[in-house]
């Protein structure tokens, strides 16, 4: 990462949600961190295990919601209670979203005016400076 440094404004590392000894070395030279949650129970677990595991970076971690099946889910307040830190945005459901990603368009360039990616747009906007 430091070639990459010097180079880039912003480098995104999308990681799984397993805390081995890389990913841990890779989070603690961030200087953010957007942590992608579901509101099933095991996306909320693996969430506030990572918040127990890291406590020294909880300043530089936003969580975020990506809503990824239809209907009914728990309200953004209720999660919030769950994870003990307030989410820096809530990504609706978007339909066309799985389909998108089988023909590798980003959901960007796929559904620019789509609400889930005005969403998206907000949360950067707020969270990186410039």
């Amino acid at each position: 990462f430091v070639e990459l440094e010097g180079m880039c404004g912003y480098i995104v590392v999308d990681m799984p949600s397993t805390l081995d000894p890389v990913a841990r070395a890779v989070l603690a030279t961030s200087d953010f961190i957007i942590l992608v949650t579901g509101d099933d129970p095991y996306a909320l677990q693996t969430t506030v295990t990572t918040q127990q595991v890291l406590p020294h970076l909880k300043e530089r971690i936003a969580i975020v919601r990506c809503v990824t099946t239809p209907g009914p889910h728990p309200t953004g307040e209720s999660l919030e209670r769950v994870i003990r830190q307030p989410l820096a945005a809530d990504l609706p459901f978007e339909p066309l979203q799985a389909s998108l990603m089988r023909k590798g368009t980003p959901l960007v360039l796929g559904l620019p005016e789509s609400s889930v990616v005005k969403e998206l747009r907000k949360m950067l906007t707020s969270l990186i400076p410039g």
